[in-house]
C-alpha cells in the first residue's frame, strides 16, 4: 500500500465461513513475522 511516507505491507486473516476479517497486521517489511502476527490476532 503506497503512503506518503513510502511503502506498507498488510497482512489479513479472513474467516472462510462469513469472509470477515479476523486478523490483521501492518509492517513496513514484507516478512513472516508480519504474517504471525497476523495469524496470532485471528487467534
Amino acid at each position: 500500500m503506497p503512503t506518503w511516507a513510502g511503502f506498507i505491507y498488510l497482512a489479513v486473516v479472513l474467516d472462510a465461513f462469513s469472509r470477515r476479517v479476523v486478523g490483521w497486521a501492518i509492517g513496513e517489511t514484507m516478512a513472516a513475522e508480519l504474517v504471525l502476527s497476523a495469524l496470532n490476532m485471528a487467534l
